[in-house]
This record gives C-alpha cells, structure tokens and sequence, in this order.
C-alpha cells in the first residue's frame, strides 16, 4: 500500500510531462503550419539583420527567416522530451532490489510504451512538417531565381541559388536527422536505466 502511494504520483506525474511535452509539440506544429500556409511578411529591422548577414535583396529573405524561425523555436521543443523519459527512468530504477526494490506490474510496462509511442508521434509530427516547410521554401526560392535568370539578372541568380543550397542543407532543430533528434536520445535513459539496475541486482545477488 505505502509503493502504491508513491507510485500513483510518480505515474500521474509522467502522464502529465508527456502531455504538456505532446501539447507544446502540437502547438509549434500548428504554427509551423501557419508560417507556410500564410505568407509572414517579417518587420524591417528583421529582414535588415540577414540582409546584412546574406547580402540578399531583403523581398526574398522572408522564407529563410522562416526557416531560421523554425530550427530555433523546434530545438527548444525538441529539448521538453527528456524530462518525461527521466522520470520514467527514475522509476524503472527504483525497481531495483539495490534502490527500493520496487515490484514491476506489467502496466508500467504498457505505460512506458504508449509514453514512447506518444513521444515518437510527436517527433515524427514536427520532422514532418518542418520538412514541408523547408519544401516549399526552396521551390519558392527556385521560382525566384527562375524568374531572375529570366531578367538576366546573373548576380542575383547566383545569391538566390546559394540561398536555396543553404536552405537544403540546415540541419538544426527539427531539420536535424532521426539520429541526432533528441527523442533518440532521450530513449536511451530508460534503456540504460534497465541496463544498470539489472547490473545492481546481479551485483546484490553475488553480494559484490
């Protein structure tokens, strides 16, 4: 009765990390959204500051902002998703006979599967719509420089193409690969945490 006072917080208090992981996800997906599907025309002292750093006509730095935008605003997202798996971990470690010995019921088990199935969801969730905004920022860039090169404008078509090269190539928050997302990462907590307390118990059990 005392595990069971102590273990309906501690899972109550995971459910409620994953769903205010879930809903900060889903309103950054929302409004990821919203930059592509409507056009944001960024202040002018904005477009000034890359204009400075690109050397870019400032009317077509506006879905390079975007991007930008996107990469800083999902990394800082991306980085809610460890808290939910550390305090999983922190209960798959009291399972342990060297910390508190806890009995494991089988819907702890199911719970740490739906929070990674949510968890995934939610990655996989803003990967994909970050990556059709950075679509339709390069074929709008393309359209541009199409319409340049048809104005003979060389210099232009030049900025504009290393710009759309750039945009292919960001590779921060949510642009990142699988590999580096913090959801990968963040897996791994529980897993090791298996990993170690398994260690401590064969370790008890030698009386090492």
């Amino acid at each position: 009765e005392e595990i069971m006072t102590i273990r309906c917080p501690a899972v109550l208090s995971i459910q409620f990390l994953i769903f205010f992981v879930a809903d900060a996800t889903l309103l950054s997906v929302l409004f990821i959204r919203g930059l592509r599907l409507h056009k944001v025309n960024w202040p002018d002292p904005t477009r000034e500051v890359f204009f400075r750093m690109t050397g870019v006509p400032e009317q077509y730095l506006d879905e390079w902002i975007d991007l930008q935008f996107i990469a800083r605003r999902s990394r800082v997202v991306g980085r809610l998703i460890y808290f939910p798996f550390i305090a999983l971990s922190l209960m798959l470690a009291a399972r342990s006979s060297f910390f508190d010995d806890w009995n494991t019921p089988p819907a702890l088990y199911v719970i740490a599967t739906l929070s990674f199935g949510i968890m995934l969801a939610c990655a996989i969730a803003l990967r994909m719509t970050a990556e059709a905004s950075r679509s339709h920022a390069v074929e709008t860039m393309r359209d541009a420089s199409l319409r340049a090169r048809g104005l003979g404008n060389d210099a232009l078509v030049g900025q504009l193409d290393v710009l759309r090269g750039r945009m292919e190539q960001l590779d921060e928050g949510a642009f990142a690969p699988f590999s580096r997302q913090p959801l990968l990462r963040a897996v791994l907590l529980p897993l090791l945490t298996i990993g170690g307390s398994s260690l401590f118990d064969y370790l008890a059990l030698l009386n090492v």
